[in-house]
């Protein structure tokens, strides 16, 4: 007799094997009385009952749920880290997107409103605390790409990070933040510093006065 994989059986009572395929069949498409399970009920219900408590032990275990995680986590950098896989899935990705690029707006939205309301803060924090770090990180690099001190013609020097600021000279900074957003910091280094509206480095006291004088720095000495 053969299963429907057509793979012969052996339904005697002392083999334990369910066919030669090593499948377990549905009901509806196996022979009867063709394995183990079949032939004993009971059985197959003690072995239903042990796996369900073995897997409710280990989902309860935190180790194993950390193991777990992390073991999906290697493969999954693994497969990212093949060029092939990767440019694959990202073609399937722009080929879906290009179809309807409201599903994944769609699918985002629906992801974060299923999740519970404990893991949304911890995500708001985290996404925060990153962006303070990064644009924290490219105000420095912005205050060495432009020498580490105030430029201001008043020979001020200010040095101090904390003191430091952008200034526009030609007093458009207004409609550069228009055009480009509040973080240019990011928008600089993003385009190697790069940038159609003039930039310098002053400090604040250089700044807000050169705003309030008529473009000319109070600290200016008079002539």
């Amino acid at each position: 007799m053969v299963c429907t994989y057509g793979m012969p059986q052996d339904t005697t009572d002392n083999n334990p094997a369910l066919c030669e395929c090593g499948r377990i069949h549905r009901p509806e498409t196996r022979y009867k009385n063709n394995c183990r399970y079949d032939r004993d009920p009971e059985k197959r219900e003690e072995e239903n009952q042990k796996n369900r408590i073995r897997q409710s032990e280990l989902r309860s275990d935190p180790d194993y749920n950390e193991r777990r995680l992390r073991i999906d986590n290697e493969a999954r950098r693994e497969k990212m880290e093949d060029p092939e896989y990767r440019e694959k899935r990202n073609a399937v990705a722009r080929e879906w997107y290009e179809k309807d690029p409201s599903i994944k707006q769609n699918n985002n939205k629906n992801w974060y409103d299923r999740m519970p309301d404990e893991q949304k803060e911890e995500l708001l924090k985290r996404n925060s605390d990153t962006s303070r770090e990064s644009r924290k990180n490219n105000k420095m690099l912005f205050i060495e790409h432009y020498g580490g001190k105030c430029m201001c013609e008043c020979g001020c020097d200010q040095s101090i990070p904390l003191l430091l600021t952008m200034a526009h000279p030609n007093n458009d900074g207004a409609r550069d933040r228009e055009e480009h957003g509040n973080h240019l910091y990011d928008v600089l280094v993003r385009n190697n510093f790069e940038h159609p509206y003039s930039i310098s480095l002053e400090c604040w006291n250089c700044n807000c006065g050169k705003n309030m004088n008529d473009g000319i720095c109070p600290k200016m000495p008079e002539i």
